[in-house]
């Protein structure tokens, strides 16, 4: 099937199509938190987040409806589904409860530091062997984001 998709077109028209749909997704991210940062000044963040939701729903709802129910509803772990649909979605409602307060670089710099802080707290929570070089990268990393921040 992918060779049949493929003969239609060249290496060269596929990779400007890779190329211009990572643009397209990046320009997706900045517009929806820049949309979020517009929109709790008029709404609050549950509404905001409600929103999102939404737009993802239909964004998503064909793809999910082309998989079928059984794949849907066929859970190995439910109860880690339901933990991480809670966790993502505090995610998002904390990300736009604190734009309402900051500026929205400040907040994206915390935001993409999260690899930083997982990291770190890797060590410590979940007992992961960091290394001395992983320290080294993590505190550079966030000797990065303070310097950003100032």
């Amino acid at each position: 099937m992918a060779q049949s998709f493929a003969r239609g077109f060249t290496i060269k028209n596929m990779l400007l199509a890779g190329i211009l749909l990572m643009l397209a997704g990046d320009f997706m991210f900045a517009l929806n938190d820049a949309m979020g940062k517009w929109l709790v000044a008029s709404f609050s963040v549950g509404q905001v987040v409600l929103i999102r939701s939404i737009g993802a729903f239909i964004v998503l709802g064909p793809m999910i409806a082309n998989q079928g129910a059984g794949k849907l509803f066929s859970l190995d772990r439910p109860m880690l589904q339901v933990l991480r649909v809670v966790a993502t979605t505090l995610d998002t409602g904390f990300f736009y409860a604190a734009v309402v307060y900051l500026p929205l670089a400040d907040v994206m710099s915390f935001y993409m530091a999260g690899p930083i802080y997982v990291a770190a707290l890797s060590h410590l929570l979940l007992g992961e062997k960091v290394g001395w070089r992983r320290w080294l990268a993590i505190l550079v990393g966030f000797c990065g984001v303070l310097i950003i921040l100032q």
